[in-house]
């Protein structure tokens, strides 16, 4: 079979090396096209019958559509169905993109997912990447900064995590991370919500100086916490 410009496929266990080649993926695709293109997520584990036939099998008068695909490990077997039976018309008005959390090692052993029908046609006809493993990948103050502007709390205890393993053990990151979220949390807009924030950074902030607790276990309970509130 031919491989076909429309479908991609990115391979990889760290979420934000995944993001950093899906993004690179749609400001090609964005590039190489005069008229606009929306780009819409999928959230496999999430998506119901009426909204997958909405966002795929729809014209839209704005422009075509890149569509990623997150979480297919937890795709339901009714709407795999239609992704295979109408697979050809999906990728007529799509480009299709299907982010898969495995490195190449486990994706292939997983024996389930190769042999659907569905993911056949992607790994056959697509165009695959390789995202960095999550040992390659290096982050900055920066990056838990981003996290917290898409209010992507995963993607923050992931970035958190990877920050205390790169700091030396002599410094301790919590009270800079204390001071990153307070100014965060300090915009706001509902005064009860802003209340219980302060509550919960006031005590991790006691907690570390104070109590003398380990920072890195303080904070992590903190964002959960905070994006919980």
């Amino acid at each position: 079979m031919v491989e076909n410009k429309k479908i991609f496929y990115v391979v990889g266990n760290d979420p934000l090396s995944r993001k950093d080649s899906v993004d690179k993926l749609c400001a090609g695709i964005l590039s190489e096209k005069s008229k606009s293109i929306n780009i819409v997520n999928l959230y496999c584990d999430q998506i119901e019958m009426p909204k997958l036939k909405e966002v795929l099998l729809t014209f839209s008068f704005d422009g075509a559509k890149i569509v990623i695909f997150k979480n297919v490990d937890k795709l339901k077997t009714p709407i795999k169905k239609v992704l295979d039976d109408d697979f050809d018309k999906i990728i007529d008005v799509n480009y299709i993109i299907v982010e898969i959390d495995k490195d190449y090692a486990e994706l292939n052993r997983d024996k389930k997912l190769l042999a659907d029908l569905f993911f056949k046609k992607v790994f056959t006809l697509g165009k695959g990447f390789k995202a960095s493993s999550s040992k390659d990948i290096s982050v900055s103050l920066d990056d838990f900064k981003q996290s917290l502007r898409g209010n992507d709390w995963g993607r923050s205890l992931f970035v958190l995590d990877k920050l205390f393993d790169e700091t030396s053990k002599s410094y301790d990151i919590g009270p800079q991370i204390l001071g990153i979220l307070n100014y965060k949390f300090a915009y706001s807009k509902n005064r009860e919500k802003k209340k219980q924030y302060f509550s919960y950074l006031w005590e991790a902030d006691r907690a570390i100086k104070e109590k003398g607790l380990n920072s890195r276990l303080v904070v992590e309970r903190l964002i959960v916490k905070l994006f919980s509130c």
